[in-house]
């Protein structure tokens, strides 16, 4: 029987898949919080870095609980998108849409991430760790949306 301190190998790859995820939405909050040009939006950007973090390092801990390695690291795709966010946002001079919209794609990248290993993990005692995080990746990613058309259609409506 699975335990918080007994994990299957199923549960601590999930796990370390998410890790992953998580980092890789921490490193672009990160950029966008250097990149957006409204100290409002940098200051959402670092709150919601410090929020993948602390999953992060819950994570991290139910692994080292269990000893396995609990090293971060990222993903290929989560650099290239943290990179292709960088390169919009300098185009763009920061422009808010561009980045809340880079974000939402990346807390949806988060979002697949867990629903992924909840699946793998099915009846892990760690689900109602992950189905918290889920559902604090879930209003994030919902705020950011909401967020990101309030920003384009102010900058439409500055174009008209």
């Amino acid at each position: 029987m699975e335990t918080l301190t007994t994990l299957t190998d199923a549960t601590i790859e999930a796990m370390h898949g998410l890790i992953a995820a998580n980092l890789d939405a921490l490193q672009l909050c990160e950029v966008a919080t250097d990149r957006v040009a409204s100290p409002l939006m940098g200051d959402l950007f670092h709150e919601l870095g410090e929020e993948r973090r602390e999953q992060l390092l819950e994570l991290q801990t139910y692994l080292r609980h269990n000893g396995a390695p609990a090293e971060p690291e990222g993903t290929t795709l989560g650099v290239a998108h943290n990179m292709w966010t960088d390169l919009r946002a300098a185009i763009n001079a920061g422009e808010p849409y561009v980045v809340l919209l880079e974000a939402e794609r990346g807390e949806g990248r988060l979002e697949e991430a867990y629903r992924s290993a909840l699946h793998e993990a099915q009846a892990s005692p760690l689900n109602a760790v992950l189905m918290r995080h889920l559902e604090t990746v879930r209003g994030r990613r919902a705020q950011l949306e909401r967020l990101a058309e309030v920003a384009k259609k102010s900058a439409t409506d500055a174009i008209v």
